[in-house]
């Protein structure tokens, strides 16, 4: 199995759309999971939102805060259909029919892995309830909007990252472009010291459980430092992950999180779904459903598992992505809080 280690400055581009959009959420990931922030990207992050205009800000919470599946589809064109820099991206994009592209990422729900039997051309009452019991509200909300006008919606995205890109973020891609060189030499170096540890602290997989006759490409992100995201192809598995996560390979950091363990296992929902995952492998939606959580909750529940390294990604049938059990760390986690506890 060859694995590739790189970086895109065009995925990179869209993830700091999403950092702009999202960037409460990841301060609070960042304070709730005890991961320390680095204080350049926090700059210019901050330089970004400062300097954007009203305007800009508006588009921004309208087309990308509720609009994930849209970045998520953009990266997925920009990884499997090798576009390499963002000039290709920008050229692709201008060629990319609206209608494709509502196609695209009306599949990229995936509804039917969770029990709807729904089309473009279906009521939209039905699709609306489908993406809220999947995604939320407000993602139903645009999505609504954006099956009514696919080509306002890709227009207006489209000239979001273009003046995103050339007021904002261009200023500091040289930079970036320097700072990932040099993080792209030393992760490199981590996989070749140790693959499956590499695997399962950036990735929260495992190098046993991937697809062993596919070629992985693993892009680094830098201004979204802690994501992660596997995208499976009938040819090859692309992970995207942030490089922030390299602090997973801090022992003291996860020694600290040992510690935690019970404060994660206080959770009755938490202990129950370790529970079911023992007996078998589950979606994360179904996991949702059987416990009649909303998928924000459900995606709350197993971020604290998966931080814990109490559970992992394991690729079930079709190349679908489940939860699996890390019993490996269970019992590890346990006999740190045992010394821990008994001072040996």
């Amino acid at each position: 199995m060859k694995v590739t280690i790189k970086h895109n400055m065009a995925i990179e581009l869209i993830t700091a759309l999403f950092r702009c959009a999202k960037n409460d959420v990841v301060l609070n990931k960042l304070s709730e999971f005890g991961y320390k922030l680095d204080e350049t990207i926090k700059a210019i992050i901050e330089d970004f939102n400062n300097n954007m205009s009203i305007f800009i800000k508006n588009d921004l919470n309208l087309l990308v805060r509720d609009n994930t599946i849209g970045l998520l589809c953009l990266i997925y064109y920009i990884s499997t259909r090798n576009i390499k820099n963002v000039d290709e991206f920008f050229t692709f994009l201008k060629q990319l029919d609206s209608k494709e592209f509502l196609k695209d990422c009306f599949n990229e729900y995936d509804l039917s892995e969770n029990g709807y039997d729904l089309t473009l051309e279906s009521d939209e009452k039905d699709i609306y309830n489908a993406i809220v019991n999947t995604n939320g509200e407000e993602e139903a909300k645009f999505f609504i909007q954006f099956l009514k006008h696919p080509e306002i919606v890709k227009s207006k995205l489209e000239t979001l990252i273009y003046i995103f890109y050339n007021d904002h973020f261009k200023a500091y891609e040289k930079q970036i472009e320097e700072f990932m060189r040099n993080k792209i030499k030393e992760h490199k170096e981590k996989y070749e010291n140790n693959s499956l540890k590499y695997l399962e602290t950036t990735c929260f997989s495992s190098m046993k459980i991937l697809p062993q006759d596919k070629p992985i490409i693993m892009y680094i992100c830098y201004l979204v430092e802690f994501t992660t995201s596997i995208i499976l192809k009938n040819d090859k598995t692309i992970i995207i992950y942030g490089y922030g996560y390299e602090q997973r390979f801090d022992e003291s950091i996860m020694r600290e999180k040992s510690k935690e363990l019970f404060k994660v296992l206080s959770d009755d929902k938490r202990l129950e779904i370790l529970k079911l995952l023992n007996k078998k492998q589950w979606f994360s939606n179904e996991l949702a459903k059987h416990f009649k959580l909303t998928p924000a909750t459900m995606s709350y529940h197993m971020n604290k598992l998966l931080d814990a390294g109490l559970v992992f990604f394991e690729f079930g049938e079709q190349n679908k992505l489940y939860y699996k059990i890390n019993k490996e760390r269970i019992k590890e986690m346990f006999q740190i809080a045992l010394n821990e506890i008994l001072d040996e």
